[in-house]
């Protein structure tokens, strides 16, 4: 059909220049919301953060180092020892039985920056004068104690960081930057304030630990900080920024005086800025070893690989799961000796409190802070700390722009299936290379940017493609219905100028006929009708194609046909050859030549009279006589070509006296070749058996037996070629001598 044909080779499919340019302002405009508003930066990081939250639920779990546990102090430890805050006595018994248990170092998730209740301090503020009285009938100073214990290991105190507004309200010791300072300096990793340990407990630790929860806008955790600045001011008006180890780092930096193996960094080089890497920071032993070095992001954190934290929580079952604070106070010795030589953070992993933060694993009870602070240590240890390459965003954004400009490229020839397989891969080429750089390059690669514009280029050229098909179809619809209008009208035509109804039993002849074109329009025809002498002309032909063409050539065969028979004296074998040369005459020579053309054609002629049969068939099989008992004898034809194939044929003339109820069978290459569904041919012997055993109820009977042997050998297999059955039954001179003509 020309309307499959024109979708086929594309025409009609080029897309409005509006809609591509569309699709190109609308990526680009994107890239220019992504690197000036401040809005639309937010929500594009939003979008990446879910994608790597994705892949980090998709990698799976990862074992631990197995250098760092928790200590928590969970549900059963609150059971054990009563309701949080403890008091100073139990969290010094714990710290007592940890040092006891000689671990590499000891951070406390846990701020001591005000006396405690039973201290000698408070006693002294609330009973006054008799302070020293009550305070003598206690067993000693319980922040005493805790601070011994604490000097007992190398321990790192936390410190609290965060705004003005959340610290000041605190107890203890703040250390807060001036507005102007902080404007001046303007660091994405500066806090405001800090809140320092009670001095007692700070002059006993080794160290600090910024304890500090960097959430995303989304309330996630995906990243822990390593270092944190604070602005300051000298005497001289000068400002400079401290920087100090956050938890994760000073788990791992605090050691005891004389281990060879203690971590450190130097303060004044705190961190590498790498031109391709980023800013890096490095860890390293007095042998210059150590992990390898840790990417940051510009605020100085750590973007955690979250694989390995249900192995270092409650729900871990290797050797680095939490150790839970009960096990050590009801004397597990097991648990207790999986502290010796390991980094211990200890710190409130009771489900509920208020140190809880969700993470990009989406766990419905969230993790507990001091867990979040073990992974970012156990990440730095085992190297899985992601990455961001400097040149990703640049990359990102380089790759929104040319998808913008690829939106403006006209892809008029391309199929609809192509033009979508090859969209979707712009837009799955970002998503494809963020899983890639995580899964084996541990880095965060940016994809909501490249992949969102992609789909904004590509949406209106899709779009516009799918309204140019809309609009294309309709017309090859409307050109297809007018196409078939025509062919109905053709078929009508050409079935209407076949002699079904022809009656000839007043001469002698019972006759049967059915033509069934496989198309709207065929090639088969026949003809029946009384030559100027009397005798009977029938004939069947077959013109080579189908359709429209065929169906042209197939009225002006039937019509040289019959007139060049009723005007040439002589064998019906001459009258055939004049028949052939008069077709090439008038034949499109197109047709004929380019396309090799022919007519295959077989004809009879009969004498009402005496039954004188005589045949002729140019490029087809001759006839069939049956007779009334069923027998079948032979008409003796030579093969020679269609016609249509040679300038001057030459046919033999068959002759045959038929008996009274004798019958003529012709029919065309649709009945022998008629094919099963599996493709097994019909054949000319089971078409003359089905025939010799019809043939005693006459004409009608042998064509309607033959038509429904072939329909049944199809079994619903649609025809590939036009079907004609004639059949001609001789009952005698007729009585009245009508075929005197």
């Amino acid at each position: 059909m020309r309307w499959l044909r024109m979708l086929a080779d594309g025409r009609g499919w080029t897309v409005a220049p509006g809609w591509r340019v569309l699709g190109a302002a609308l990526a680009l405009t994107l890239v220019i919301g992504a690197t000036s508003s401040e809005s639309v930066f937010n929500t594009l990081f939003r979008l990446d953060a879910r994608i790597i939250d994705l892949w980090q639920r998709l990698s799976g779990p990862d074992e631990p180092s197995g250098e760092v546990v928790v200590v928590g102090i969970d549900a059963a430890a609150i059971r054990e020892k009563g309701r949080w805050p403890w008091g100073r006595s139990t969290l010094a018994e714990l710290v007592e039985i940890i040092a006891a248990a000689k671990p590499k170092s000891l951070t406390l998730d846990i701020l001591l920056t005000e006396p405690g209740p039973y201290s000698e301090v408070n006693l002294m503020r609330t009973f006054r004068a008799k302070g020293p009285e009550v305070f003598s009938y206690l067993p000693g100073d319980p922040d005493a104690r805790l601070a011994a214990a604490i000097r007992s290991a190398p321990t790192a105190l936390a410190v609290a960081g965060g705004s003005s507004r959340a610290i000041d309200d605190l107890p203890g010791l703040t250390q807060c930057a001036e507005p102007a300072l902080m404007r001046a300096v303007a660091q994405p990793f500066l806090v405001e304030c800090l809140l320092f340990p009670l001095a007692l407990f700070e002059s006993a630790a080794s160290g600090y630990a910024v304890a500090f929860a960097e959430q995303d806008l989304d309330g996630v955790v995906r990243r822990g900080r390593a270092l944190v600045g604070l602005p300051l001011q000298d005497d001289d008006g000068q400002a400079s920024v401290t920087l100090l180890p956050a938890m994760p780092v000073a788990a791992l930096t605090t050691c005891a005086p004389a281990d060879p193996d203690c971590l450190a960094y130097d303060p004044a080089m705190a961190f590498l800025t790498d031109p391709a890497a980023g800013r890096r920071l490095r860890l390293t032993r007095e042998d210059g070893g150590g992990p390898p070095a840790i990417p940051l992001t510009p605020s100085l954190a750590l973007w955690l690989d979250f694989g390995a934290l249900d192995a270092l929580g409650a729900e871990g079952t290797g050797a680095a799961r939490m150790i839970s604070a009960a096990a050590l106070f009801q004397g597990d010795a097991d648990e207790r000796a999986r502290i010796e030589g390991r980094h211990v953070i200890l710190g409130l992993a009771r489900l509920g409190a208020i140190d809880q933060y969700t993470t990009p694993l989406a766990s419905a009870t969230g993790a507990a802070g001091v867990v979040i602070q073990a992974l970012a240590a156990d990440n730095i240890l085992a190297g899985r700390v992601l990455g961001q390459p400097v040149w990703a965003r640049n990359a990102a954004l380089a790759y929104a722009v040319f998808v913008a400009f690829l939106a403006l490229i006209r892809f008029g020839g391309v199929s609809m299936t192509v033009l979508v397989g090859f969209g979707g891969l712009t837009v799955l080429a970002p998503l494809a290379a963020s899983w890639a750089a995580f899964e084996f390059g541990k880095s965060v690669i940016l994809a909501a940017t490249p992949a969102l514009a992609a789909l904004l280029a590509g949406a209106p050229v899709v779009y516009g493609r799918i309204s140019a098909l809309r609009r294309d179809l309709a017309e090859a619809r409307e050109t297809q219905a007018r196409e078939e209008e025509r062919m109905d009208a053709a078929r009508e035509i050409q079935l209407g100028s076949l002699p079904f109804g022809a009656d000839f039993t007043g001469i002698g002849f019972e006759t049967a006929a059915i033509c069934r074109p496989a198309q709207e329009v065929g090639g088969d025809f026949f003809e029946l009708f009384q030559l100027s002498d009397g005798r009977l002309f029938a004939a069947v032909g077959d013109v080579s194609g189908k359709g429209l063409e065929a169906s042209l050539v197939t009225a002006l065969s039937k019509s040289i046909a019959g007139a060049v028979t009723d005007r040439t004296a002589g064998p019906l074998g001459a009258a055939l050859g004049e028949i052939g040369r008069e077709f090439i005459r008038q034949a499109p020579t197109a047709w004929r030549r380019d396309k090799g053309g022919f007519v295959t054609l077989v004809v009879a002629r009969i004498d009402p009279q005496s039954g004188e049969a005589e045949f002729a068939a140019a490029g087809c099989e001759p006839p069939t006589v049956i007779g009334a008992d069923g027998a079948r004898r032979d008409v003796e034809t030579p093969p020679v070509a269609p016609l249509g194939w040679l300038d001057s044929p030459r046919f033999e003339t068959a002759r045959l006296t038929l008996a009274p109820h004798d019958v003529i069978l012709m029919f065309t290459d649709g009945v022998t070749e008629a094919e099963t569904p599996g493709g097994a041919l019909f054949g000319q012997a089971p078409a003359e058996k089905v025939a010799m055993g019809a043939a005693p109820g006459g004409a009608g009977a042998v064509v309607e037996a033959l038509d429904a042997a072939v329909s049944a050998h199809q079994a619903g297999r649609a025809p590939t070629d036009d079907t004609t059955i004639l059949a001609v039954a001789w009952t005698g001179p007729p009585a009245d001598g009508a075929a005197a003509g």
